[in-house]
């Protein structure tokens, strides 16, 4: 069921061609205690200052699940029938939140397909709930490409998009990070969080999950979430 799902999502949104190279410039210096002493500058530069690209908390995203401590979520966008979609309107069932583009090549698909393997498990289980995957990727991702995408995976999966100000709201209060890699104007990729997050019926944050997390473990810690 996964693979079918992913399978159909690539076919039905638009893909980008071609790569993005990626790599790190190599600098020679003499004397080699120089390189070292730069190389420790900066490694202890990036440490102190990096941005939170790993998870809603920075440095206890190495976590596999996280409680929604501290976070105060909310979006004002557009779904991908291009109608007004805010958090409120999603409020009276569970919602499942990602965030990616229809371009990524891995991650985000795998991530979307076990979320719509989650929203089938939890309907088994009773629970109605629903997913939003909003991109990160607007310029890409229109109304119309977010479309066949999401309904490729589950139909209660929304698609939503907006302008650069109201993504940067919604990005800056779930605390994702995103970057775009590549300087063609067609041809990026898109760095980014991909954590997934568990909002309750009255839309707080009740948890987050690491994208690796399995499939098994990541239905038991929701619907004990939900139980509560």
């Amino acid at each position: 069921m996964s693979d079918r799902r992913v399978s159909q999502a690539a076919e039905a949104a638009t893909p980008s061609t071609g790569g993005t190279k990626r790599g790190l410039p190599i600098v020679v210096l003499r004397p080699l205690a120089i390189t070292l002493l730069i190389a420790l500058a900066v490694a202890s530069t990036w440490l102190l200052l990096r941005p939170e690209a790993d998870g809603p908390l920075g440095r206890v995203a190495d976590a596999a699940i996280g409680n929604g401590i501290g976070l105060d979520v909310d979006f004002d966008l557009v779904d991908h029938k291009g109608q007004p979609a805010r958090l409120g309107d999603f409020q009276g069932a569970p919602l499942l939140v990602v965030f990616g583009y229809t371009s990524c090549p891995d991650v985000c698909p795998t991530v979307l397909s076990h979320l719509a393997d989650l929203l089938d498990d939890l309907e088994r289980e009773g629970v109605t709930a629903r997913g939003a995957f909003i991109t990160v990727d607007p310029a890409r991702d229109t109304p119309e490409v977010l479309s066949g995408y999401v309904e490729a995976f589950h139909s209660r999966l929304h698609g939503l998009t907006g302008d650069a100000q109201s993504l940067k709201a919604a990005t800056s209060s779930f605390r994702v990070f995103f970057e775009k890699v590549g300087e063609d104007s067609e041809d990026y990729l898109m760095n980014h969080s991909a954590y997934l997050y568990l909002l309750g019926p009255e839309g707080g944050v009740l948890s987050y999950y690491h994208p690796d997390l399995e499939p098994a473990a990541l239905l038991a810690d929701v619907r004990g979430r939900l139980d509560r």
